[in-house]
């Protein structure tokens, strides 16, 4: 189940991401937008696997992705500091050890409250399937119908 949802995911990525991002674009700011975009990307490819699957779609996870993404950011450099200042100054290390407790402590609790959101019961994994392709098809028409447009006023 995992292999076919990791290639899903990136699928919708791949082919999704960026007519979701056309989109957005005037809506919301490039720095949300874009990590929003793969995020709704993903979520589209993957929504009838997960209707199937589980039986439940979670979209709550889409908001708490872009809250969690730069924090698990954070984390990353913050071990690579943690590892350098534990042989070099290990007061810092000190220092550095309580802060990435405070981001994961904030971590943890978005991901508390994401999860108290109530998911989406599907009524028939069909109709996800169906629901998702129809979206998948109507984002990349958008996208094809804002490229002819945009060609038409360029000199």
């Amino acid at each position: 189940m995992s292999f076919i949802l990791s290639y899903s995911a990136l699928s919708g990525i791949i082919f999704l991401s960026s007519s979701i991002d056309e989109l957005l674009t005037p809506y919301i700011p490039p720095i949300l937008g874009k990590p929003f975009s793969a995020s709704l990307g993903a979520f589209i490819a993957t929504a009838a696997i997960c209707a199937c699957y589980f039986g439940i779609l979670r979209p709550a996870g889409l908001l708490a992705g872009l809250l969690l993404a730069p924090l698990g950011s954070f984390l990353l450099l913050g071990s690579l500091l943690y590892m350098v200042l534990s042989f070099s100054l290990p007061v810092a290390a000190e220092i550095t050890a309580g802060i990435m407790n405070g981001i994961y402590f904030v971590n943890e609790q978005i991901v508390i409250q994401a999860a108290k959101i109530p998911g989406i019961e599907t009524v028939s994994p069909i109709l996800s399937l169906l629901l998702s392709l129809a979206i998948s098809f109507l984002l990349v028409y958008l996208r094809k119908r804002g490229r002819q447009k945009r060609l038409q006023f360029e000199p």
